[in-house]
């Protein structure tokens, strides 16, 4: 199974292929459902598993419901990955955790109570689940860029009802969570996965608690973490957005460009923090002294936590920091190539913009030179998009959502 996810990860192209959609959606999930059946579909009141990212990655919003019913339940919390070093990484940490191809982890999913993902069945395995577990959908993001076909209703949905396949959101999703609380994004969660909107939770995303804590020491360790020296006085992340195979990967920056922004940043006793993989291949990093690169399985809520200027482009990172009310640069480099070849978005970009759109590097650093107007200059829309995204701006949406699900 890992050579034939190493294959699909180095020729992406397959994924969207005919026959990987039917192997995917029929057949492996024909063959999962069967072998499911041998076990005892009794739930165990006290089994709660949890997964994200197709079990690649320990992060998300499953990552802070798990982290927060360990240490303040008494719930048997488990974690599945397809990750045999995260396994061993979990299980050093004292976790709880199960490789994902095993017969005991279709096993522990027959009898769960709660199972909770970031996008989907396939981010565990698509059983017959009981018809007494409850299947969490928490999402990993807002309805701002228009969803990829890869999450969306599936292909052969048809077949799949007719073999009695429960992979289409509605036959097992039993909530699927939101931060926003507005009619139009109800409406765009109903139609794009196709379930009712009886199942839709505004409870919040509970990945974005941490950004409001108040405990320095979090922070402080955060820092030491990702070894940003605490004399630094304001900490820059760069998160672009995910871009596809049709997307060149150019480099915004030109090498005078990162010479002059290293200058800026040393100037102001800044550090710049790329979160951009597209790029690692292309900058070399020791050449400067105040940007460095975050690993790819990097917890990008950790670094939001201790950042003060957040630049990024169309991703929905800037949708969880406007929680935190602070100056955002969007780095539309390729703002034209993005309309014509990118997914599109549910809203006016420009319009609900929380920050100055930017094409060149230059331009990128005069705007950091400029952010304290620029923080002021964007607050009334910052707080106005951020009324768009979110009805809850408290740090609660953990607690929220297990309370309503009686978990707590």
């Amino acid at each position: 199974m890992n050579i034939f996810n190493k294959i699909l990860n180095k020729f992406t192209f397959l994924k969207s292929t005919k026959l990987y959609q039917f192997t995917q959606e029929i057949g492996y999930s024909f063959v999962t459902k069967t072998i499911s059946k041998l076990f005892s579909n009794k739930v165990d009141a006290n089994l709660i598993l949890l997964s994200a990212y197709g079990g690649r990655a320990f992060i998300d919003n499953t990552k802070y419901i798990f982290q927060y019913l360990v240490k303040n339940t008494e719930y048997k919390v488990i974690w599945i990955t397809n990750s045999r070093k995260l396994l061993e990484e979990l299980k050093a940490k004292g976790y709880q955790a199960v490789y994902k191809f095993e017969l005991n982890t279709i096993k522990l999913l027959r009898k769960a109570k709660f199972v909770f993902t970031t996008h989907g069945v396939f981010d565990v395995l698509p059983i017959d689940f009981s018809p007494n577990t409850i299947f969490v959908c928490t999402w990993h993001g807002v309805q701002n860029k228009r969803n990829s076909s890869a999450h969306g209703p599936i292909k052969y949905g048809k077949l799949a009802k007719y073999l009695k396949l429960k992979i289409v959101n509605e036959n097992f999703m039993d909530f699927f969570v939101t931060p926003s609380g507005t009619r139009k994004d109800k409406k765009l969660i109903v139609n794009y996965f196709q379930i009712s909107p009886k199942k839709i939770l505004t409870t919040g995303y509970p990945r974005n608690d941490i950004l409001f804590s108040k405990d320095l020491e979090l922070k402080t360790q955060i820092r030491k973490k990702y070894k940003i020296a605490q004399n630094f006085k304001r900490v820059l992340l760069y998160a672009p957005t995910f871009r596809d195979n049709s997307f060149t990967a150019k480099l915004p920056f030109s090498q005078e460009d990162l010479f002059e922004l290293n200058d800026v940043l040393k100037s102001s006793n800044s550090i710049l923090i790329m979160k951009a993989h597209m790029f690692e291949q292309i900058i070399e990093f020791k050449n400067y002294s105040n940007i460095k690169k975050a690993s790819k399985n990097t917890d990008i809520q950790e670094l939001l936590c201790i950042t003060d200027i957040l630049i990024t482009d169309y991703s929905s990172v800037y949708c969880d920091f406007l929680l935190l009310n602070k100056p955002i640069l969007l780095f539309t480099y390729d703002f034209e190539e993005f309309m014509k070849k990118g997914r599109g978005f549910y809203y006016d970009f420009k319009q609900i913009a929380p920050g100055p759109l930017i094409f060149t590097g230059k331009e990128l650093i005069e705007a950091i030179k400029n952010i304290h107007n620029i923080e002021k200059d964007f607050e009334e829309k910052r707080l106005k998009t951020r009324r768009l995204y979110h009805k809850n701006i408290d740090g609660n949406s953990n607690e929220r959502l297990l309370k309503f699900l009686k978990i707590i």
